[in-house]
């Protein structure tokens, strides 16, 4: 106290005979342990938890008046990528990094002399580091050329 009346305050150095801090956990969720930073050490402390108030605001679903105009993050929902396959008229293709949907040879679509043979479910690859469209051989495949009259 005479410290704090010269204008000098002593910082306090841990460890501390009497830790706490609270924590808002969902029933089931585990609860945390404290770790004790020094200086030169962390150090595990064995933690008891009290329950101080139970939280049933929530019960119905509803979002309390209180909190009614909080704004609250929303995670970011990610579509995986629609699977680019099509078996319309017997013609099985399907693009780059998606998985085979049938076993078989498969043919680079701009390129008819590529080919791979792959299992259903294993995944087609990059053509020349490229994205392409695959199409599985055994159906007729009609190619526009611009050399034709």
């Amino acid at each position: 106290m005479i410290m704090t009346l010269l204008g000098k305050t002593e910082t306090p150095l841990p460890p501390f005979t009497l830790m706490g801090c609270m924590n808002y956990l969902h029933g089931a969720s585990p609860a945390p342990t404290i770790c004790a930073c020094t200086k030169d050490d962390e150090i595990d402390l064995a933690t008891t938890w009290r329950l101080l108030w139970r939280d049933d605001r929530y019960i119905d679903g509803l979002i309390p008046e209180e909190e009614r105009y909080y704004r609250f993050n929303q995670p970011e929902v990610k579509h995986s990528a629609p699977q680019n396959v099509s078996e319309k008229d017997q013609i099985t293709w399907t693009e780059s990094g998606t998985a085979a949907p049938k076993t078989g040879r498969w043919l680079v679509e701009s390129d008819m002399t590529a080919s791979i043979e792959l299992k259903a479910g294993e995944l087609l690859p990059l053509h020349q580091g490229r994205m392409v469209r695959w199409v599985l051989a055994g159906a007729t495949i009609w190619q526009w050329d611009s050399d034709q009259d």
